[in-house]
């Protein structure tokens, strides 16, 4: 129990100031994650506060099956109105949270899907996590998905090219996937955008997608209890 309470007390003291993927979607307000550790993402996690119903932190990780994780991101959304994350490690659980990206594909529900890429220094035909071309060789499958929206946080990403694009992706409600590399942890991101800074000069009075989408929510509920 004591071993519980310390664990929950130094994951509470962890912040996101370190990656810039995590500052970024905070930056669009993305504060819930899910999936499972392990894998090429075990480092990636580590800024990310564990789950617990009773913290104060305002971004939080769900341990939880990948396939589960890969449509929590629609659960999420559909009934909160705000876009969440999920994350896979590498080999197969990548294919299973794709499930869920595939769902939000067609149901035009904005989502993350974070999913690492098996560092080459590391390649082995034959692994059981390789996502490479010796195993899973799953980048070319979801970018033949998410064809726009699938970004490789390699090191000639910028975030500050791929900003507003990513902010229209949200708003149009088109899934994204974010590959991780060995070089992603050393990107530089600044605020260089905030979400309420972005209005589409032919939006005009049209309510956004999440805002369409609280709408919809409140007069399901009004209609249910009748």
């Amino acid at each position: 129990m004591e071993a519980t309470k310390e664990y929950r007390k130094e994951k509470d003291t962890l912040t996101t100031e370190e990656h810039p993927l995590l500052l970024m979607l905070k930056d669009l307000d993305i504060t819930f994650y899910s999936g499972v550790t392990g894998g090429g993402v075990i480092h990636f996690l580590k800024y990310i506060p564990q789950y617990d119903k009773e913290s104060e932190h305002d971004f939080s990780f769900l341990s939880i099956a990948e396939y589960t994780a890969g449509f929590i991101p629609l659960g999420h959304f559909l009934a909160s109105g705000k876009v969440s994350a999920a994350i896979a490690t590498t080999g197969a659980a990548s294919k299973l949270i794709a499930c869920g990206m595939s769902d939000a594909k067609l149901h035009n529900i904005p989502s993350i899907y974070i999913i690492p890429e098996t560092d080459s220094d590391y390649l082995a035909p034959g692994a059981l996590q390789d996502s490479s071309v010796f195993g899973n060789n799953i980048v070319p499958q979801i970018q033949a998905e998410l064809p726009e929206s699938t970004f490789i946080l390699n090191e000639s990403f910028s975030f500050a090219d791929h900003i507003k694009k990513i902010h229209r992706f949200i708003k149009e409600g088109k899934p994204m996937a974010f590959i991780l590399t060995k070089h992603s942890e050393k990107l530089h991101y600044d605020n260089v955008l905030k979400l309420s800074d972005l209005q589409d000069d032919n939006e005009g009075e049209k309510l956004s997608l999440q805002e369409e989408t609280l709408s919809f929510i409140a007069k399901f509920k009004k209609s249910s209890s009748s």
